[in-house]
């Protein structure tokens, strides 16, 4: 039995971008039926003990493409984490393009670690992060991200740093903190070929 068990729940395959490093592989609509996510929620908390913690996190694709799904999990989770005397943390990381009533929800529950994916510069972001028609979404992301800011919701903003981007690194962090972002997380491209001068730039 563990004190705290970490479950991600990928919810949905389908996304509503199509960056050029992205990992998760072919996007296609499958979204988890929901009896599927409460197995999962069920027999994670059977792992832990009570007043343990379960870590519940949503991935896709892009999670928030399945925001009412999500909203009826948590609601789930927390109900049986009430009755397994635990603690309920969440966690989502979402590229910030979706603003519906519900996926507005899904990144304001109290409990939840949000992580918003933007790179830096508006020209930097648009060069890899594009709409499945090919289009920019810069613009949507840092609608979101000032939303966040102006509501006071804390968030992380997650930054992919590639061996074409990393001299524009700087000034993409300069640009986000004038955003009002306040915690930064780099992440590799580990995808990418880094030669030594890549490394040295870094």
């Amino acid at each position: 039995m563990y004190a705290r068990f970490g479950l991600t729940l990928v919810v949905n395959h389908a996304c509503n971008l199509r960056c050029s490093y992205c990992y998760t592989g072919e996007k296609r609509r499958r979204p988890m039926p929901l009896s599927i996510g409460r197995k999962a929620i069920d027999r994670a908390l059977q792992s832990i003990i009570r007043t343990g913690t379960l870590e519940l996190s949503f991935f896709g694709g892009e999670p928030l493409v399945e925001a009412e799904l999500i909203l009826e999990l948590v609601s789930y989770a927390r109900a049986e984490a009430a009755q397994h005397d635990s603690e309920l943390a969440l966690s989502m990381t979402t590229n910030g393009t979706l603003d519906s009533p519900a996926a507005w929800d899904v990144m304001t529950l109290p409990e939840m670690q949000l992580a918003i994916s933007h790179d830096g510069l508006p020209e930097v972001h648009d060069r890899n992060r594009v709409t499945s028609d090919g289009l920019p979404s810069s613009h949507k992301v840092e609608a979101t991200i000032r939303r966040l800011v102006d509501e006071g919701r804390d968030f992380r903003t997650i930054m992919v740093v590639r061996p074409d981007n990393v001299e524009q690194f700087p000034a993409g962090l300069g640009y986000l903190y004038a955003q009002g972002v306040r915690r930064f997380d780099p992440s590799l491209d580990l995808w990418a070929i880094w030669k030594r001068n890549d490394g040295e730039r870094l």
